[in-house]
């Protein structure tokens, strides 16, 4: 099955790399890639897991840099004028497939989207709290700061499996719920909804603040949609 990213289809995920290597290579650094490029860039960049994080101040546009070690990858220009780099070799290796290697509807991947930047207020604000507190991750006891930190949710509460169960008690289709664009930020449609998932979310959600490598290490814990869709 293809993969779609924005209006464009790939085969593999070899294909995606090589667009985004060409977007890369014919883009200087400090300057902006084109209208087409940009949409195409923010499409993928959603499956990044860092997504909310690096994109909560607005994304303005994105360019390229070269870094000290010579190599060369995007950056995120956003609405206060600062920057942040993003990895798009990352994003591709996140872009999800579903069980019996069947994708992940676009539609489902929209769904999810919107539920975090629902309660992205939530996210931010335990983070902050955590952070004041100088906490060491968990996992592997370094010092967490605000540049090696990540909001955790450790089965079976996954973020995942949280909004599953919403959905599933509420008897939502999400394939059916229209998602808006809030900028490069994916929202419910339906404010409603909106604020029933956030008032869920507060009162289920589990949060540990963890650092990034911390996580990377942990098992996956993938939700399986069927019984939604």
């Amino acid at each position: 099955m293809p993969y779609f990213i924005g209006s464009s289809e790939f085969v593999t995920k070899q294909d995606i790399t090589k667009r985004c290597q060409e977007i890369r290579d014919q883009t200087t650094d400090g300057t902006n890639v084109s209208p087409e490029d940009f949409a195409f860039l923010i499409s993928l960049f959603r499956h990044h897991d860092e997504w909310h994080e690096k994109a909560e101040l607005g994304v303005e546009a994105i360019s390229t840099q070269t870094t000290e070690h010579g190599t060369r990858g995007f950056i995120l220009r956003r609405a206060d004028g600062s920057q942040i780099d993003i990895s798009f070799p990352h994003a591709i290796k996140l872009i999800p497939t579903g069980n019996n290697g069947k994708l992940t509807p676009q539609k489902l991947l929209d769904y999810k989207a919107a539920a975090r930047t629902a309660v992205q207020d939530q996210i931010r604000d335990f983070r902050d709290l955590a952070l004041s507190e100088r906490l060491c991750c968990p996992i592997n006891g370094i010092p967490l700061d605000r540049a090696n930190c990540q909001v955790h949710y450790p089965p079976p509460d996954t973020f995942e499996g949280l909004l599953f169960n919403f959905t599933r008690e509420r008897n939502i289709s999400p394939l059916n719920v229209v998602v808006d664009s809030c900028g490069t930020m994916a929202k419910f449609y339906d404010v409603e909804l909106s604020t029933a998932w956030a008032v869920y979310h507060r009162q289920y959600a589990k949060l540990k603040l963890v650092s990034k490598d911390g996580r990377q290490s942990l098992p996956k814990s993938p939700t399986d949609w069927s019984d939604v869709l």
